[in-house]
């Protein structure tokens, strides 16, 4: 364990090690994105590749002219460097092609595309994984560049972090609202929280950050079980399209359960995880004045609703469109190693929402240093 933490301590503390690190992790998703051999397989293992190596080109190249300017890589160095009145004029322009290349990987507006055109051609349990956990990564890295790194950044710069932000949430909930398939439906629900992370990283304070991260945690949990419960649901009903599904809660009240709890919480609804996640983002939204952001933040919240409320009303609540009252019998057992994993990520999410404090202080404890008396380069 010793090893483990002091190689992710080596891979955190340095840019190019960081780069390296995202090389990789490229390299091993785009093999399971091929693993399936079919067409669509192929077709989505090019588009991932082809919009992740442009992030790649903008990464190396940032990378390399910020090492061209200050002679570091190590953050604490860069750290340092990055408040010289000298490199004012040339490093946000560094900063920006970084963020772009890690926006990109992120899947902000309008650079998402690549997402919801690829991501439902994975297997069930690597889809959980790696739409559970991929773009996050690439917006914690954003929130330790910004907020630990680059602390002196341009307050344009995060204006425009904060309308990209509300510009992604919105465009990935009205494609979730707009989709039938469930999982496009929650590959676009990446999409909008991705905003809402971006959201806390734009308010450039030590509140915004832990925001950020309590809702970071929160949605790895909650979007891998989605995800996962999506794969049940196809193992009962036979497809992913809402319109050929029905009947489900009447056959399988337990997954419509553990399913409710998941989508209430990615929602936000009280005392879900999601609603603390949401609340500490936007108590620090309008604490700054930032009104239209958290406006915008709770309409998306509607719009999640409703397409979550789609999923319920049509592949749980309504009758099966093709089958007798008697399919119930007629359906398959489901694995129950899926069950238990289902069950144990819902728990995690139930204990998340009803006991949030020790969390929350956690949090606020860590990002306690971020953006420390922002300046301005």
């Amino acid at each position: 364990m010793a090893c483990w933490r002091r190689a992710a301590r080596f891979l955190a503390a340095d840019l190019f090690n960081l780069y390296v690190w995202f090389e990789l992790m490229l390299i091993a998703v785009l093999g399971l994105f091929v693993l399936g051999g079919g067409q669509r397989h192929a077709e989505a293992a090019f588009k991932y590749f082809a919009v992740s190596m442009l992030g790649t080109l903008l990464m190396l190249g940032a990378v390399g002219m910020i090492y061209g300017a200050t002679g570091h890589l190590n953050f604490i160095a860069l750290r340092v460097a990055a408040q010289q009145p000298e490199l004012a004029g040339v490093l946000p322009v560094y900063v920006v092609f970084l963020l772009l290349a890690f926006l990109l990987k992120a899947g902000a507006f309008p650079l998402f595309v690549w997402l919801p055109a690829s991501y439902h051609t994975l297997p069930t349990p690597i889809l959980a994984l790696v739409g559970g956990l991929l773009t996050k990564l690439a917006v914690y890295v954003v929130l330790r560049l910004l907020g630990d790194v680059f602390v002196a950044i341009p307050g344009m710069l995060l204006e425009a972090l904060g309308w990209l932000a509300v510009i992604t949430m919105v465009s990935g909930v009205l494609g979730a609202a707009y989709h039938w398939d469930v999982r496009r439906i929650l590959a676009f629900h990446i999409v909008s929280q991705i905003g809402y992370l971006l959201l806390g990283i734009a308010l450039a304070s030590p509140a915004g950050a832990a925001g950020t991260s309590f809702f970071l945690f929160h949605n790895i949990l909650v979007k891998a079980n989605l995800f996962l419960i999506a794969g049940l649901m196809w193992a009962a009903a036979g497809h992913h399209d809402l319109r050929r599904m029905g009947g489900l809660y009447r056959a399988r009240p337990f997954l419509a359960v553990l399913f409710l709890l998941s989508a209430l919480s990615l929602v936000g609804v009280p005392p879900t995880s999601g609603f603390w996640g949401k609340f500490m983002l936007l108590r620090e939204a309008f604490a700054q004045g930032h009104f239209v952001w958290g406006g915008a933040a709770l309409a998306v919240g509607l719009l999640t609703l409703y397409s979550m409320s789609k999923i319920w009303v049509e592949g749980f609540w309504k009758p099966h469109p093709n089958y007798s009252s008697d399919h119930a019998a007629a359906l398959a057992p489901l694995p129950r190693t899926a069950y238990a994993v289902v069950a144990g990520l819902s728990l995690a999410i139930l204990i998340l929402g009803l006991f949030p404090q020790p969390f929350v202080q956690y949090v606020e404890t860590a990002t306690a240093a971020f953006w420390p008396a922002r300046g301005m380069l």
